[in-house]
């Protein structure tokens, strides 16, 4: 009889199945920690072969005490240049502004307290967008700050660059688009790409993956349920503080399970019998971390 987590490891394993590198959970996965394949994307969208990546690192999150953080898909580093490369098929979360903010959150988490304006580092914003953003039917797009009287170049050292998804032409670029746009792992062309996605995409390797999440989140809820059932037991009416540690750690893994399923898209419908939770607590906790 398939238990609970059963039927959430197959909510996963089928979301994996529809995944290509323009979701945000896949292209993650793919370059967390990987410097081949940061480096190999980045050389084809800025048309430098000789560029050297130094470290790469996913979803990094910036706090602003002061306001909104951010969290990077992918920020690499080469040579003292920033890059933070995100993946969106949603227009809206490719508003311009939404790259200014990004490259903005670059500099105030970059430039040390007292130090000189001069050492801000040079700085990429880069989209992967799944459709054209800004319809103007490019390919690639390369937006600078610039002198309006003169039309020079107000270097400033910041650089936004949109690449367009919907480009499938038999350049570099086009075929980059169409190794980001394949769900079929035997779709991606180049093999640094396809080495990746198939640890993920395989269904052997990726199932594999898919449950060491869901063995995490259940050792990680079990943890909890025994240290707070032991916190609240007390000597005379340690059964009563035990199940209550239980009930907690339960309904702290059913709100984890929730959030990471939220991540994968899937919908509000099928995470509810998942976790036999009502949809509205589901939405609820979504909202609150900027899921729904």
């Amino acid at each position: 009889m398939a238990t609970k987590r059963d039927e959430i490891q197959k909510v996963f394993l089928k979301r994996l199945e529809q995944l290509c590198l323009m979701d945000d959970e896949l292209f993650c996965m793919v370059f967390d920690g990987d410097i081949e394949c940061a480096q190999y994307v980045l050389r084809i969208i800025l048309d430098n072969e000789h560029l050297v990546v130094k470290s790469s690192v996913v979803q990094k999150t910036e706090l602003n005490t002061k306001g909104r953080g951010v969290r990077f898909d992918v920020l690499a580093e080469s040579d003292g240049v920033l890059y933070d490369i995100e993946v969106q098929r949603s227009n809206e979360g490719a508003k311009p502004r939404r790259a200014r903010y990004n490259s903005s959150m670059l500099d105030v988490h970059t430039l040390n307290r007292g130090a000189d304006f001069n050492e801000l580092v040079e700085t990429y914003v880069i989209f992967i967008t799944e459709n054209d953003v800004l319809k103007k039917n490019l390919p690639i797009y390369h937006i600078h700050r610039r002198i309006d009287e003169t039309g020079d170049l107000f270097d400033d050292g910041t650089h936004i660059i949109y690449v367009n998804g919907t480009n499938r032409d038999d350049t570099a670029l086009g075929r980059l688009m169409r190794d980001f746009t394949g769900r079929n792992m035997d779709q991606i062309q180049e093999s640094i790409l396809k080495k990746r996605v198939k640890k993920f995409k395989d269904p052997n390797k990726g199932g594999v993956y898919v449950m060491s999440i869901m063995q995490d989140l259940y050792d990680q809820a079990s943890k909890e349920s025994f240290e707070k059932g032991h916190e609240v037991g007390h000597e005379e009416g340690r059964e009563i503080g035990r199940q209550e540690g239980i009930e907690i750690g339960i309904e702290k893994n059913k709100i984890v399970t929730v959030i990471n399923l939220l991540k994968l898209n899937q919908s509000v419908d099928i995470i509810a019998r998942a976790v036999e939770m009502p949809a509205d607590k589901i939405i609820a906790i979504g909202k609150e971390h900027g899921l729904v």
